[in-house]
């Protein structure tokens, strides 16, 4: 919490990141105490970030990253692997945080990305974005006072441009970007009508923005990579336990096919897909997060052999990827012995050192590991690093909660 903006949430005082890990584990530390303090944080970043210009007010899905410490302006690229952590994020924050509108927000985010980034076979494209094809950054998410006053008849306009904050000069090249200046209860209070009569012609331009929009055109990185993957069935899985939600269970067992059909051979995974051709070796980062995505879909399908295929990926991570009490991200068996780190760090997801450790200690504690072996390394490798997690907890939030797991 010491590096907490307690004023606007978030961490740190210029550029801010979604912080995905850290905020799950403090998430997780609601479950032994109550923390007003840290629910409020909890609360003030959670509600920041969906409000204002972190996320993509018409269409759902959050942007990378914002460049001030308000967070108004982002750059504006939408990446595969935020959805799929916020969306969890979320899902997990109005469940324990007991609040319906961020389950509504992990909602609009799951359905965006099964919305715009799925392809025909329901696998997720890697991401969009930041210029489009006029290279303008943001252009194709910005707006300008002339095209709100065409597409809008004046009720809307008078909404649009209170709630959005759009009349106001050009921010940036392309016009400003959308974010709530207040709650929905406020701009009907603000413009005297009824929460009702608010709420319909929010909907209504929204609609006709959209509409619009579908007219621009924005770059697309369409490769299927492994790991982000892993990360998105992680979070379809986790959706549809929670929320019985059938839609959301067959979006997983789509990409838990292609996981496993397409990039796993038996004996390894393939980094990527794209244009139909398989693209390099995995690194341990797809290979932590495809293990996990198993481990979480199985708990959905209750099937013994996707328990079997997250230990089949989970003990070639440890094989690969782990040795001589040190983690590589490349392939450690191509690597000097001395190469390599106790622990590795995080930055907008978890460690994928921490995400296998977890993973096995998981499997374990559910009665699904058949090599005990793994087991004991995992215990080891979350033995080390003292030093390191004493000076600099923030980038070793998923180490630490690794550790309390065991405890």
């Amino acid at each position: 919490m010491a590096m907490g903006d307690d004023l606007q949430g978030g961490f740190g005082q210029s550029n801010k990141f979604p912080s995905a890990p850290q905020l799950d584990f403090l998430l997780e530390s609601l479950d032994d105490s109550r923390n007003p303090e840290v629910i409020d944080f909890l609360e003030l970043t959670l509600d920041a970030m969906a409000d204002y210009g972190m996320r993509d007010q018409l269409g759902d899905g959050f942007f990378r990253y914002v460049v001030d410490p308000a967070w108004d302006i982002p750059h504006f690229e939408k990446m595969l692997y935020d959805n799929a952590n916020l969306a969890r994020l979320y899902l997990k924050a109005g469940h324990v945080l007991d609040k319906p509108y961020y389950t509504k927000v992990a909602r609009g985010t799951l359905d965006f990305m099964t919305r715009e980034m799925a392809n025909d076979k329901g696998v997720l494209y890697a991401s969009f974005s930041a210029v489009d094809d006029r290279d303008v950054e943001g252009g194709y998410y910005l707006w300008k006072t002339q095209q709100l006053k065409r597409l809008l008849d004046a009720g809307e306009y008078a909404l649009v441009s209170t709630y959005w904050q759009t009349e106001r000069p050009h921010e940036l090249e392309g016009g400003n970007h959308l974010r709530a200046a207040m709650t929905l209860p406020e701009l009907a209070d603000t413009l005297k009508i009824s929460e009702t009569t608010a709420r319909e012609r929010l909907e209504t331009a929204r609609g006709k923005l959209i509409s619009e929009r579908e007219n621009r055109i924005l770059p697309t990185d369409d490769k299927l990579i492994a790991g982000w993957n892993g990360l998105a069935l992680s979070a379809y899985s986790e959706a549809a336990l929670l929320l019985d939600d059938e839609g959301y269970r067959q979006q997983a067992e789509l990409i838990r096919n292609f996981l496993v059909n397409t990039l796993w051979n038996g004996e390894g995974l393939q980094r990527s897909e794209a244009a139909g051709k398989l693209l390099g070796s995995a690194s341990l980062e797809d290979y932590a997060y495809v293990s996990r995505a198993l481990f979480d879909y199985a708990r959905l399908s209750e099937e013994n052999s996707d328990y079997k295929l997250a230990e089949q990926v989970l003990a070639q991570g440890w094989g690969r990827f782990y040795r001589h009490n040190a983690w590589s991200y490349a392939d450690a068996s191509l690597l000097p012995p001395a190469d390599g780190e106790e622990m590795l760090s995080e930055d907008s997801s978890a460690s994928p050192s921490a995400v296998l450790i977890a993973t096995t200690l998981a499997l374990y504690k559910a009665g699904k590991l058949e090599n005990d072996a793994l087991y004991s390394r995992a215990l080891s490798a979350l033995n080390r690093g003292e030093d390191t997690l004493l000076s600099s907890p923030f980038w070793y939030a998923s180490q630490i909660a690794a550790m309390q797991e065991v405890r």
